[in-house]
Order: C-alpha cells, then structure tokens, then sequence
C-alpha cells in the first residue's frame, strides 16, 4: 500500500547517492562558508562555548546549535573574514536563531548584550 507524500526506502537511498555526488560540487561561497565554520568551531571550542548563548524563551539549550551572525550571509561577500570573526556570531540553538533570524531588533539586542 502507497501513502500520498511517502517515499520508499529504495527512492531515499536512490536520492541520498545522488546528494553526495552535487555536495562534491561546492562553490566558491560554499568553500568559504566551510572554512569560517572550521574556524568558528575552533574558537568556541577554546572559549568553552557548546551551548546555546542567547536563551529566548523555548530556548533548547545544547541541542541543534549553530552560528547565528550579525548580518545576513549577503553581508559577509565582501569581507569573508568576518564570517569567522567571533563579534560578528553568537552560538544559537534552532529556536533562538530562528527568533532572531526574523527580528532585527532582537538581533541587535542580543549582540549589544553578548558582544559589547
């Protein structure tokens, strides 16, 4: 029996081997975003960060966090150093991200709070 919306196993397996063949294909901006990450993961490593620094409310802490930045990715073309700059990135659960992501305000609030 077929549910609407479903895959079958063999098509996600089919779909996950074509994934890997387009990752490998990473452009100039992909390369580099790769690289501020590495950079980025050291830095909070050292600084004792593994947890999410803003804590809005519904807030999950240490689960599903990435770097959150200042200014929209757009921003960083020009000066791809400041994609990897600490100032510039706080580390952010999902939930708190994504409040910020939409909220310049917020934005602007948690980095004058967090990185005076």
């Amino acid at each position: 029996m077929s549910y609407p919306g479903v895959k079958r196993l063999e098509s996600i397996i089919d779909e996950s081997a074509s994934l890997e063949r387009v990752m490998k294909r990473i452009g100039k901006q992909g390369k580099i975003n790769i690289k501020a990450n590495k950079i980025l993961k050291q830095i909070y490593q050292e600084k004792d960060i593994c947890s999410c620094e803003i804590g809005l409310v519904g807030c999950t802490g240490g689960l599903f966090c990435g770097f959150a930045h200042k200014h929209k990715r757009v921003w960083y073309y020009g000066c791809p150093e400041l994609l990897a700059s600490y100032n510039e990135t706080v580390l952010a659960c999902s939930s708190c991200h994504l409040k910020m992501e939409f909220s310049k305000e917020e934005t602007e609030r948690v980095f004058k709070e967090l990185r005076p």
